[in-house]
C-alpha cells in the first residue's frame, strides 16, 4: 500500500516545505494502508512483525504449544495499535492531505480495508459451523447458544457481530441468567459472559480501531507538538487511573481514550522520521533484535515495563520499516496477519474436536490450522478483495482529478 519508488522521498521533501504536489494517478492506487487492522500494497508492510504479534494472539489462545515466545496478547494488541498508528499517519501524509474530498476518501477506504475481509471471513466461519453441526449434531463452542436468553442478548449478538458496533462494549457488559445487561468493569464476574457474543471475539480491537480512523484525519492534521501532547495526556490519564487500582483487564488496554495515546506513539514516531533515510546496517540490527524477541525469547522484564518496550517500539518502526519496505516475503507476511487474527479463534475450536497428534503440545494443531487457513484467505479472499479496492480507488481518484489540493499541514 505504500509507494515503492523514489517519488515518496520527493513528496514528503515538497510536503514539508509546503510546496503545493499531486500524486500520480499510477502512485495514487498503491499508497493505501490499514493493520491488524491495516494494511498496504506496493512495498512491505513490517510484515513479519505484524505476524508475529498475531501469532502471539494465537498462541495465547490455543493452549500449550511450541510456538510461545514470551508475548502476551496485551502487549501483542498494542504493539499491533502502535503499527496502526504508524502506518495511517504515514499513509494521511502522503496521500490522502494532498487530495480534495480527503476525509471522505480516507474513511470510505478504511471501511472497506476492514470490513470487506471481516465479513468474507465471517460468511466463512458462519458456514464452517453450519458443517459442524450438520457433521457432529452440536454447534462449535465459538457458536454462543447459551447466552440466547433474552431479546436483548439476541439484537447485540447480531448488531456488534456484523457492524462491530458495540464489539469492544461486550468486555464492559455482564448479564443476569435472563439476560438483562448491565455495565461493568469486571466481566469475568458476569453470571453470563457477555463477551462471547462475539463469533470471532479478537475482533473486538477492531471497534477501537474504527474509532482511531474516525478521529484521525483530524488529529493527523495538527502540529507534532499537538500530537505529542495529546498522547502525554492520555498516557497522563492512564497512570492517574492505574494509581486508583484500576489497571486489570478490561482497562489494561480495552479503553479507547487510553489507548488513543498509544496509537499516537506510531504517528508521533512517522512524524519526527519522514523524510529521514535509516543506515541500513542499524536498521537491520534493530530487526534481528526485534524479530528475536518477538519470535524467539521475550524477557519478563519488557512484560512487566510493556510501556517502556511500546516507546521504543514505535521508535524503531521508522528505521525497520524502511529496511524491509521492499521485501516480497514480508509483504505476504503483513497480508497474513489480519487473516490469522480473525480465523483462529473458529479454528481453534474446530481443532480441539480432533484429537491433538502431539500430546505435549494440545494447541499445536490449531495454531499450525490457523497458520495455513491464513495463507488460503490470503491468496482467496484478501487479495481479490484489495484489487477489487484498489481498482476503485483508482476510479475514485480519476473522478476527484481536477479538484484542488488540500493544503498540507506544517509541522
Amino acid at each position: 500500500m505504500f509507494p515503492d519508488c523514489s517519488s515518496v522521498e520527493i513528496a514528503t521533501e515538497f510536503t514539508r516545505s509546503k510546496i503545493p504536489l499531486r500524486l500520480r494517478e499510477s502512485q495514487l492506487c498503491r499508497q493505501d494502508s490499514a493493520i491488524v487492522s491495516g494494511n498496504t500494497t506496493g512495498g512491505s508492510r513490517v510484515g513479519a512483525l505484524r505476524f508475529l504479534l498475531a501469532l502471539a494472539v494465537v498462541v495465547s489462545h490455543t493452549g500449550t504449544n511450541p510456538f510461545y515466545s514470551g508475548v502476551g496478547p496485551v502487549i501483542a494488541v498494542q504493539g499491533f495499535f502502535v503499527i496502526s498508528g504508524f502506518l495511517i499517519a504515514r499513509v494521511w501524509d502522503q496521500k490522502y492531505s494532498k487530495q480534495a474530498g480527503s476525509i471522505r476518501l480516507f474513511y470510505e477506504n478504511r471501511v472497506a480495508r476492514i470490513f470487506l475481509t471481516y465479513w468474507a471471513i465471517l460468511a466463512l466461519i458462519v458456514i464452517s459451523a453450519l458443517l459442524v453441526l450438520a457433521v457432529s449434531g452440536h454447534w462449535p463452542g465459538f457458536v454462543p447458544r447459551d447466552l440466547y436468553v433474552s431479546w436483548q442478548m439476541i439484537t447485540l449478538h447480531l448488531v456488534a457481530n456484523v457492524s462491530l458496533i458495540g464489539s469492544s462494549v461486550l468486555l464492559w457488559l455482564g448479564a443476569s441468567p435472563d439476560g438483562v445487561l448491565y455495565l461493568t468493569d469486571s466481566f469475568g464476574s458476569s453470571p453470563l459472559a457477555v463477551w462471547r457474543l462475539l463469533l470471532i471475539a479478537p475482533a473486538w480491537s477492531l471497534e477501537l480501531e474504527l474509532w482511531f480512523y474516525v478521529i484521525a484525519p483530524f488529529v493527523l492534521r495538527l502540529r507534532l507538538q499537538w500530537i505529542v501532547g495529546i498522547a502525554l495526556a492520555t498516557f497522563s490519564a492512564r497512570f492517574a487511573w492505574y494509581q486508583l487500582g484500576t489497571s486489570a483487564d478490561p482497562w489494561s488496554y480495552r479503553f479507547f481514550p487510553f489507548e488513543l495515546g498509544t496509537f499516537l506513539l506510531g504517528a508521533v514516531a512517522y512524524r519526527i522520521s519522514a523524510a529521514r533515510r535509516f543506515d541500513r546496517r542499524i536498521g537491520l540490527a534493530l530487526y534481528v533484535l526485534l524479530i528475536g524477541g518477538l519470535g524467539l525469547y521475550f524477557p519478563a522484564y519488557l512484560s512487566d515495563h510493556r510501556f517502556a518496550f511500546l516507546a521504543m517500539f514505535a521508535a524503531v518502526l521508522p528505521a525497520i520499516f524502511d529496511l524491509t519496505k521492499d521485501w516480497k516475503f514480508d509483504q505476504f507476511l503483513a497480508d497474513m496477519s489480519f487473516p490469522l487474527y480473525l480465523v483462529h479463534w473458529p479454528t481453534m475450536f474446530v481443532a480441539a474436536l480432533i484429537p491433538a497428534p502431539f500430546k505435549s503440545w494440545p494447541g499445536m494443531l490449531g495454531v499450525v490450522a490457523s497458520i495455513a487457513l491464513a495463507a488460503i484467505l490470503v491468496v482467496l479472499v484478501e487479495r481479490p478483495i484489495e484489487r477489487w479496492r484498489h481498482a476503485n480507488l483508482k476510479a475514485r481518484s480519476t473522478d476527484d482529478k481536477a479538484k484542488p489540493a488540500l493544503v498540507p499541514y506544517s509541522a
